[in-house]
């Protein structure tokens, strides 16, 4: 589950607003231990706020793996390295981490009636 943590295919952050959830794509960096987060849109309000960061891969099924982190995020600067440009405003933040849950469905095995 490591490489999830570092380098996962698709990452969204889930949190509500108003009465709703809210699902985006995210970007993910691990830097220094912690884990990083570029939220499209330069959604600053979403500082302080308690969110869930789903990463996963896999296709099929029995390849599916994912790790969920429960948390707070803290705005931070822009990382040096982060391809500012033209673009759409992306927020940068820390996640503080709570609760972390992974699961990979490769790896259920069928439990005996006994």
């Amino acid at each position: 589950m490591a490489d999830l943590a570092d380098d996962a295919p698709r990452a969204h952050l889930a949190f509500v607003e108003g009465n709703r959830a809210e699902v985006v794509p995210v970007v993910t960096r691990r830097v220094a231990g912690q884990q990083l987060v570029a939220v499209p849109g330069g959604a600053r309000r979403l500082d302080g706020r308690e969110v869930h960061l789903v990463r996963d891969d896999g296709q099929y099924w029995f390849e599916l793996r994912a790790l969920a982190v429960r948390g707070v995020l803290r705005a931070i600067p822009a990382p040096d390295d982060s391809g500012r440009g033209g673009g759409e405003p992306i927020a940068w933040f820390h996640l503080e981490p709570g609760r972390t849950v992974a699961w990979d469905y490769g790896q259920l095995r069928e439990a005996d009636d006994e």
